[in-house]
């Protein structure tokens, strides 16, 4: 306990002496600076890192009014449901709190393969790992089904038809400014996701 009391106590006092805190370092460069306790090039194998808090999709919904910008690992998304705060947790990894939903904290897309349908020529329903649907259908009106949970906000789709039939966007309501709830055949749109169960085009036709 007093070794403890020592640390906490002297941990204090460097905060207060420079407005910032370091750990293993008693010069920091920022508000929180950690430097890593073994030196470059040691062959030490004790673990260094930052552990962020590991919580399951059920803990995450239930947290009441998290901060924005607040971290966590969710290593479990099967427990709870993918809804209000925690419709986008669908898997295990980390994710970041926007002040109104959990975000997951993806690799860069330039990095990331996209997922691109075959031509399509019946009804589809979009799966949330979609990137791109092409469509090639003449019917009197093609029903293009988009996902309404399970989708990171901010998420981008484009839909390409080169066939004559219109595109009709569905669910009922899905999208946001319903002026824009059809695509024209021939034309192509990009939809974008904003949480909530809804989407917006934001260029195309």
């Amino acid at each position: 306990m007093k070794k403890y009391l020592t640390a906490t106590l002297a941990l204090t006092i460097g905060a207060a002496a420079y407005a910032q805190v370091g750990i293993n370092t008693n010069t920091p460069a920022s508000t929180l600076d950690i430097v890593a306790k073994t030196a470059a090039g040691n062959t030490v194998t004790t673990s260094e890192g930052l552990l962020v808090p590991r919580v399951d999709r059920a803990r995450a919904l239930s947290m009441a009014s998290p901060a924005t910008s607040t971290i966590i690992y969710v290593n479990d998304a099967t427990t709870g449901s993918a809804t209000g705060t925690a419709q986008n947790i669908d898997a295990a990894g980390f994710y970041y709190f926007d002040g109104s939903f959990w975000v997951k904290w993806a690799a860069s897309a330039a990095s990331s393969a996209l997922n691109v349908t075959a031509e399509l020529t019946t009804d589809y329903t979009v799966a949330a790992t979609d990137d791109i649907i092409l469509i090639n259908s003449s019917a009197p009106v093609y029903n293009l089904t988009l996902p309404t949970s399970g989708v990171t906000v901010g998420k981008r789709l484009y839909v390409s038809q080169i066939g004559s039939a219109n595109v009709a966007l569905l669910p009922s309501g899905v999208i946001r400014n319903s002026s824009y709830n059809s695509i024209n055949g021939g034309n192509s749109a990009t939809l974008i996701y904003l949480g909530s169960g809804k989407w917006d085009v934001v260029s195309g036709y």
